[in-house]
């Protein structure tokens, strides 16, 4: 009897030990079978059940928690079709704990085991990571999983347990092959609560090695305070996550999808490129609230409207959870943002699913039947189709995940071709980048252009003979206001740059012409910034670079301040740019060429007066614009390519002036200037292969206002002012300031 009492049955060993020195020492089967029949005979209270064994029946008291590495495994009987043979690890309704590195008494780890547990049971992982998680093989496991730490990946084809919870900096990695249960039958009893700090990944190790998509199956009920990675990275886009049941999203969950441009075996005959976009797909109802994080979508080709829109989320339930962006949605030159919608039913007043668009109309007046999927049949089907489609498409399409009920056609006859109506035009959303790009090129070709009176008057000024040469420095600052074509964007800049130049000679033929040759060089920045009139967001553009270069003049009449004049220059320029964006990365590039630029004018004395002399001088300059930069491909895929080819600016204008005798060797000269400025073209950017245009600065008025005065006999200073003022908004408004010495 007494011994009877100190038998005790323990999971750690196969079968039963008559005293815990025993433990390690399996008794023979013989043994075993009678000390078994002889304690379920006298039915005597042992005080075994309430050390590590498992509990009987509906027992709903709970054991002590046990270490993985406490646990013993058993053979287990497979049928001969299964290759796969695991060892069975039997819970009971015990509570496990499950660490790095733990390995049963008979030296399996986690990953080699069939766990078994009833509904009491409970499982709590501490150990893997993102790059090498716990697998759980659990099929017959109908407890409770915590992932307390680490990771934790699961099948959904085997897994049964009813509540799965994920802690704070844990992760669950889900992945299966199964289709969705859609029938009226289905289960919808199982639980997985994200808590705010832990995330649930969609897809396995070999999905991010093979780049393939995959799904995952939650039959139940989805509760979000974290995160939900649907992206699998670095896998690429096209993944799906299922809820059977409802999904309940708290304020501060997050849930991340991709888009991505990708071949796929999909039966359409156009386009010839398709997109691969990540899903969600809730069969039942939502609610609450989450934001939708858009990865890569850059790499993707843009939304062509021709074929409709990307639905991310389906709901086939009620539709109270309210999705909105984390951050921005950019792809190539265009701003992306959700919408609510049911294609399903365009008569309908209830919008259910959610789309990804890029247009300027409001949510209200897009539920009329034009909404569809980039790369799915039911844009190109009729409502009617739509809503009778029967549930085994969706079924089909999670066994092939590559081939989702978003991308493959709804066709009564496989060889046949739906065709739908072009839908109307809609105005598409610019992304302020785009402005950004454009107003750097205009900087970085413009930073360092001048004219001859610019360097300090057009002719010597001073006591004659006047062949002498020269130092000078040169400041130049303006602030612009521009629009791209489209009209959303508003572009505002400031330009800053200074120069130095010396007269490497000056010399004359007949004493009377004047030939200047010099060096000369300097440094500019520039600051921008793009504001989008309809999207709010910004951008913020910034260059930053030198120049050296040469300069040539001739002057006809020098000493007597009139005649032909001509003059020339040539700079190498290099910039540093960058562009960035509100909430996207910072994106760095550089620019470099040459600009050049010859002048012609004519100095004409019109009147001379108690000794002031009255010019008038007309003049035509043609520069020759050739900075550029090389194509770049941003953070989120979108290719940038500038349309930077060399282009020319026509100058022509007319000068004024009163040369004013201030001493003998000294004279005040205050100067009106007014110039036609016309660029061969606009600076443009393509991105993705979608044009945008910088509009203004092309035809160009100028209005110029300055003095010049002569300090002494050798130094002289010119301030003046400007005011450019061009089409489509365009103007500019600066000052230039030049100091030069004779020697």
């Amino acid at each position: 009897m007494i011994t009877i009492c100190k038998l005790k049955r323990n999971s750690s060993v196969r079968g039963w030990v008559v005293s815990p020195a025993m433990r390690k020492r399996r008794p023979k089967p013989s043994a075993v079978a009678a000390s078994y029949v002889l304690l379920a005979s006298l039915s005597l209270p042992c005080a075994a059940q309430s050390v590590m064994g498992p509990h009987v029946g509906n027992d709903v008291r709970r054991s002590h928690v046990v270490p993985f590495s406490e646990l013993h495994s058993e053979e287990q009987s497979w049928s001969d079709w299964v290759t796969l043979k695991r060892p069975k690890v039997l819970f009971g309704s015990q509570t496990v704990i499950v660490r790095d590195g733990m390995r049963t008494r008979d030296d399996f780890s986690f990953d080699e085991v069939h766990v078994v547990g009833d509904s009491l049971s409970k499982l709590i992982t501490r150990g893997g990571d993102a790059s090498r998680p716990l697998t759980m093989h659990d099929n017959d496991f109908n407890g409770e999983i915590i992932v307390k730490a680490g990771a934790l990946q699961v099948d959904d084809s085997r897994i049964a347990a009813k509540r799965i919870t994920v802690q704070n900096e844990a992760s669950l990695l889900g992945n299966g092959v199964a289709a969705p249960d859609y029938g009226p039958g289905r289960q919808r009893d199982q639980h997985i609560l994200i808590e705010r700090g832990g995330s649930l990944q969609v897809g396995s190790l070999a999905a991010r090695t093979k780049y393939q998509a995959e799904s995952f199956v939650i039959k139940g009920n989805l509760a979000v305070h974290g995160d939900v990675w649907i992206h699998n990275l670095p896998s690429g886009a096209g993944s799906t996550l299922y809820v059977q049941g409802d999904y309940h999203g708290e304020k501060g969950s997050v849930v991340h999808m991709a888009i991505d441009e990708r071949a796929r075996l999909v039966k359409l005959i156009s386009p010839s490129r398709s997109m691969a976009h990540d899903k969600l797909v809730i069969m039942g109802n939502s609610s609450g609230e989450s934001q939708v994080r858009i990865i890569n979508l850059g790499s993707g080709a843009d939304i062509d409207y021709a074929r409709g829109v990307i639905k991310l989320i389906t709901v086939r339930g009620d539709s109270a959870a309210e999705f909105t962006l984390a951050g921005r949605a950019v792809a190539g030159s265009y701003e992306y943002r959700l919408a609510r919608r049911d294609d399903r039913d365009p008569a309908s007043g209830s919008r259910k699913d959610w789309y990804l668009v890029s247009d300027t109309s409001e949510n209200k007046d897009q539920s009329d039947g034009s909404a569809g999927d980039s790369s799915s049949s039911e844009g190109r089907t009729s409502p009617k189709q739509i809503s009778e489609r029967p549930p085994s498409d969706e079924q089909s399409a999670a066994a092939d995940p590559g081939n989702s009920s978003d991308s493959k056609p709804d066709t009564t006859n496989e060889n046949a071709l739906i065709i739908r109506a072009p839908l109307a035009p809609r105005t598409k959303v610019i992304r302020p980048e785009a402005g950004s790009y454009n107003s750097n090129a205009l900087a970085a070709n413009t930073m360092f252009q001048m004219n001859l009176n610019d360097r300090l008057s057009s002719y010597y000024q001073g006591e004659a003979p006047g062949h002498h040469g020269s130092v000078w420095v040169r400041y130049n600052g303006s602030r612009n206001h521009l629009n791209d074509a489209s009209g959303q964007l508003r572009i505002r800049g400031d330009k800053n740059m200074a120069m130095l130049g010396i007269d490497m000679l000056a010399s004359s033929t007949n004493l009377l012409d004047q030939i200047t040759l010099g060096v000369m060089g300097g440094y500019g920045q520039y600051h921008g910034h793009t504001t989008s009139r309809v999207s709010g967001y910004s951008s913020h553009g910034k260059v930053d670079g030198h120049s050296v270069g040469i300069y040539g003049t001739y002057q006809q009449n020098a000493d007597i301040q009139s005649g032909i004049y001509l003059d020339s220059w040539v700079l190498w320029n290099r910039f540093n740019n960058k562009v960035k964006g509100d909430d996207l990365p910072l994106e760095k590039y550089t620019s470099k060429g040459v600009t050049a630029s010859a002048e012609l004018g004519y100095n004409a004395k019109i009147a001379e007066r108690n000794n002031v002399k009255y010019v008038l001088q007309p003049h035509a300059q043609i520069i020759y614009q050739n900075v550029r930069s090389a194509n770049l491909q941003e953070a989120n895929g979108t290719r940038v390519h500038f349309l930077n080819r060399g282009r020319t600016q026509t100058v022509v204008g007319l000068r004024a002036a009163a040369h004013i005798p201030s001493g003998l060797t000294s004279t005040i000269t205050p100067h009106l200037e007014l110039n036609w400025l016309r660029s061969s073209k606009n600076y443009a950017v393509r991105m993705n292969g979608v044009g945008a245009e910088m509009h203004g600065g092309r035809n160009t008025g100028q209005l110029k206002l300055g003095v010049e005065g002569d300090i002494n006999q050798r130094v002289s200073l010119d301030v003046a002012l400007f005011r450019n003022q061009g089409n489509s908004g365009y103007h500019e408004t600066g000052g230039n300031l030049a100091l030069k010495y004779r020697y």
